[in-house]
Formats: structure tokens, sequence, C-alpha cells
């Protein structure tokens, strides 16, 4: 099976690949589950016995707050586990952005494997420190971040996950809604930097497809 790898994001510079070969840490027959669009995958505060690797398309994990409003703790693309930080409950329900296919094992299996394997302990350890990382960026995002800093480290971000070609597009598999819950922002604001960033000429918008022509320039407003 080939590596799949995560990326970890700095604002400063640009996205590190961490290899990780999902093979080396998952049961050797995990349960292969397929999700349509918007199918909840685990509910807030369902009992943790399992872990999940996204296999192909994209699950984002979201939490309801008191008000009603939902806050989407992060975007999980194929390779990247959902789960693992939880212990007696998921403290996040996970949904699928896209048709969805993910790896269903036992809570207990990655550990035990861990301790048997230094290799797979390495492996999974680094991969997960990635997105311990990007989860770390994100807070800091939410709280020291202008509007147009989110939106700028969000697609540089995205680039560095999903970026295909020389003009670096990025086919975004969440909607509007789905970015600004992510950022906490208004879908009216997400939608008026992107079309900043497009009439300056940083990025070129086709719906859910993002050339970004000008990198450098996009770096600049996610770090001003």
């Amino acid at each position: 099976m080939p590596s799949t790898h995560a990326v970890a994001f700095d604002h400063a510079r640009p996205p590190q690949v961490i290899l990780f070969n999902p093979a080396r840490v998952l049961p050797t027959r995990p349960v292969l589950l397929k999700l349509a669009r918007d199918t909840q995958l685990v509910v807030q505060g369902d009992p943790a016995d399992y872990h999940y690797r996204v296999s192909s398309g994209c699950l984002r994990s979201l939490r309801l707050l008191d008000d009603g409003r939902r806050q989407i703790g992060e975007f999980l693309l194929p390779g990247d586990i959902f789960g693992w930080e939880s212990l007696d409950e998921h403290e996040f329900g996970a949904e699928a952005v896209t048709d969805l296919v993910v790896e269903r094992f036992p809570a207990a299996s990655l550990a035990e494997r861990m301790q048997r394997d230094l290799a797979t302990c390495d492996d999974t350890s680094r991969h997960l420190a990635a997105q311990v990382r990007r989860a770390r960026q994100h807070v800091v995002l939410l709280g020291r971040s202008s509007a147009a800093e989110r939106i700028a480290a969000f697609l540089l971000d995205m680039s560095g996950r999903l970026a295909s070609g020389p003009d670096r597009t990025v086919t975004l598999p969440m909607n509007r809604i789905d970015i600004a819950d992510y950022l906490g922002l208004t879908i009216e604001t997400v939608c008026r930097r992107l079309m900043d960033l497009h009439r300056t000429g940083v990025i070129q918008v086709d719906r859910s497809r993002i050339a970004i022509l000008r990198p450098a320039a996009l770096q600049v407003r996610c770090c001003a």
C-alpha cells in the first residue's frame, strides 16, 4: 500500500510533509465504512471505542455549542486519523464533507501496535504530531488573527495538503459555510475576503476551484 502524508502547516515557512504508512499502523482487517456526503460518522458524546482513518474523501470534526452554533475543529483528508485523542467519549462529532470511505479499528489496537513496533510508533507519532500542530495553529488563528489572515492561512494550508499543478490549484471539498464555521467567521465575510483576493490577483476563484497565483502575496497577508 503506498504511503499517504499529512502536512504540518506553519505560517512562516512552507508546509512540511510527514510520511505515514497506514498499513503499518492499522489492524490487518479494519472495517471499511462508506458514507454519503453530510452523513454522520460519530455523534458528539459517543463512546470512544473506535478510531477512524480517512481512506478517501474529506471528514469534518465538529462540536455543537450551547447556543446551537457549531464549531468545526478540523478537516481530515486521506491518511488522517479521527478519534485518537479521545478518552472515554468523543468530544467532537464527525461528518462526511464529501462521499467518504474510512477504515474503523478498535481504539486499543493503535496503542498496542505502537508498543510492539518502534518503527510504527515513530511513524504514527510524527503523523499525529502534524495533526496536533495544525490544531494548535488553528487555535491561534481563531484567537489572534483578523478575518483576512484567517482566510489566507486557510488557503495556504489547503494548498499544502491538496494543491496540484504549477498554478497550485486547490479544489476545496468543503463549502463556504464549512469554511466559515471552521474559521469562526460569517459566510458573508468568507465570500467577501475571497473576492478581495480574487480582485487583487492573488488567487483565482471558480466556485470550489481556487488557483493560488501569487503565493508570496498570500503569505504576506497570512502573517500581517
